[in-house]
């Protein structure tokens, strides 16, 4: 399980994932891929039903109209364009994409156990805060999770925030044992930089990522397995006013709009993109198309929150009521 930390190199410490990995050469052997592929496909439709019960949660708590259509067809939405989203083949396809598959089943476990109880509940925290710490052995962005939480907590009960720091110190020892334990395999959180970039360079070419995920999120075309990535120079780069335009416009959102499925999705959106914006510790490719999967959960609940916002227009609700039901 541990590394010598002066022989090891590499920013990769992900335990759990090499024993499913095992697990599955165990049972299905390298000669057959099928195996592998079923996993996949397993690990998508779970999470398609596990991001099913959260949006209902979600707009449930949001005060959404009444009445079993009314309640499921925004859910449903939210499922089904997570799981099938163009951008999320790449996931669906490739065996080692099964790291962002698996880590984001138990994120959204985590999520669930959290939110859908009783929050001044140390056992269920306790049990959240666990299963986070098995989602960090799969893939260290599962990091991003208690952020998540209190962005949570905050939009849907922001009197109650103070009351539930005990919540927020669990899931943060949880954090800092998965540090330490990592520190201690790979040598240090991130061990080797790829990328030779100065504080300048690294900062400023946040924005043309940002600008490319949010394009291939809303319109996936051109998809490919490897990315080359071409940096920018300079604040006069338009990849890099878009960015910013885009960042603006997030600002703006999360301030002004009043839905809070919609502003919480904003923020769920955001933060799993945030470890991959540190470009020197990414490959030279520094983009991938698998980086989106979780964010895509966060697009999801927006599409779906939208579509609801659609069917509370007096003249819309007869008519897609009837058609989907």
């Amino acid at each position: 399980m541990f590394a010598d930390p002066a022989r090891s190199a590499s920013n990769t410490y992900r335990p759990l994932l090499f024993l499913v990995f095992m697990a599955e050469n165990f049972i299905f052997g390298l000669s057959s891929p099928w195996g592998f592929h079923l996993v996949n496909v397993a690990l998508l439709a779970l999470n398609g039903c596990l991001l099913y019960g959260i949006a209902l949660m979600l707009f449930e708590k949001d005060d959404a109209p009444g009445g079993l259509c009314y309640r499921s067809l925004p859910p449903l939405l939210a499922a089904l364009v997570f799981t099938l989203h163009t951008i999320n083949s790449e996931v669906a396809n490739w065996a080692s994409a099964q790291a962002e598959l698996l880590f984001t089943a138990l994120f959204l476990y985590a999520f669930r156990i959290y939110a859908k109880g009783p929050r001044e509940s140390v056992g269920r925290v306790a049990v959240s805060a666990l299963v986070y710490f098995l989602a960090l052995l799969v893939k260290e962005t599962a990091i991003i999770l208690p952020a998540l939480l209190f962005a949570f907590d905050l939009i849907y009960d922001g009197r109650r925030i103070f009351k539930r720091a005990f919540n927020y110190a669990i899931f943060f020892g949880a954090a800092v044992l998965y540090m330490a334990i990592r520190t201690y395999a790979v040598g240090a959180l991130v061990h080797e930089k790829k990328i030779a970039f100065s504080a300048f360079e690294a900062f400023i070419n946040i924005f043309p990522l940002i600008t490319q995920y949010l394009s291939k999120l809303v319109y996936p075309s051109g998809l490919s397995i490897i990315y080359e990535f071409y940096p920018a120079r300079s604040f006069g780069d338009m990849r890099v006013i878009a960015g910013m335009i885009v960042v603006t416009a997030f600002v703006l959102a999360l301030i002004f709009v009043r839905q809070r499925p919609i502003r919480l999705a904003l923020v769920w959106t955001a933060l799993p993109l945030l470890p991959v914006l540190y470009i020197p510790a990414l490959s030279t490719s520094a983009t991938a198309d698998r980086y989106l999967y979780l964010p895509t959960a966060g697009f999801a609940i927006i599409v779906a929150s939208v579509a609801l916002a659609v069917i509370k227009r007096p003249g819309a609700i007869r008519v897609i009521v009837v058609l989907a039901c």
